[in-house]
Order: C-alpha cells, then sequence, then structure tokens
C-alpha cells in the first residue's frame, strides 16, 4: 500500500476510529524511536567494551580536532 492510498484510506473514517488510528500511530512511532535509541546503546556499550570509545574531555577533544598542542 502506497503512503498516499493510506492517507486517502483514513480520509473515509469515522472521526473515532481516525483519532484511534492517529494514536495507534503516533504509539507505533513512539516505540519506532525507542527501539532505535536501545539499539544505538547498545552499539555504544558494545564499541566500549571493544575498546573503541574515548575516555575522558581531553581525549575527546583531541579526537575532533579541538586540542591544544
Amino acid at each position: 500500500m502506497t503512503f498516499e492510498t493510506l492517507v486517502d484510506e483514513s480520509r473515509k473514517l469515522k472521526l473515532d476510529d481516525l483519532e484511534t488510528f492517529i494514536d495507534i500511530l503516533k504509539n507505533a512511532a513512539r516505540e519506532k524511536r525507542r527501539r532505535a535509541i536501545a539499539a544505538r546503546g547498545r552499539r555504544a556499550i558494545a564499541d566500549c567494551k571493544a575498546g573503541k570509545c574515548l575516555e575522558g574531555i581531553d581525549n575527546l577533544m583531541k579526537a575532533v580536532g579541538y586540542a591544544e598542542n
């Protein structure tokens, strides 16, 4: 189903059903964002355990090129 078809079909819904559909979509979007954040967190933890992280602000500043020489 295309986005356009979905929008067209949603316009046919009764108001209560449309509001319920909107709530379902908002909840799905929130959960998708949460899963993405959690996945990034898991990757960050794995990278840190693998020694691919920087500890301390001085090391971070050197890595991004802002440290004084």
